[in-house]
């Protein structure tokens, strides 16, 4: 089965991905280990980040309104500065 993995943009490009460069960094791919339980290992740690996840979300959470409410008032102090700067 073809791999279509690689890092961060480059991810989902035919092939697999060893070796990238751009503007802020490089990345090399070093080591590639095969496991035969890599299902297990994949569903522990799956099951341990969306625990972890379900468990923090709500803390990030914004309600829609109160959420407009300060995008309004931003917006009205931005048209204000505006009407400060053209008199």
């Amino acid at each position: 089965m073809p791999i279509a993995s690689g890092p961060v943009n480059f991810f989902g490009l035919p092939g697999l991905v060893i070796w990238s460069d751009d503007f802020f960094r490089t990345t090399q791919l070093t080591k590639i280990e095969y496991l035969d339980n890599y299902e297990s290992i994949f569903n522990k740690k799956y099951e341990k980040y969306m625990a972890e996840f379900e468990k923090n979300k709500k803390k990030f959470l914004i309600r829609e309104d109160i959420l407009l409410e300060q995008k309004s008032e931003l917006t009205k102090s931005m048209i204000d500065v505006m009407n400060m700067s053209s008199q």
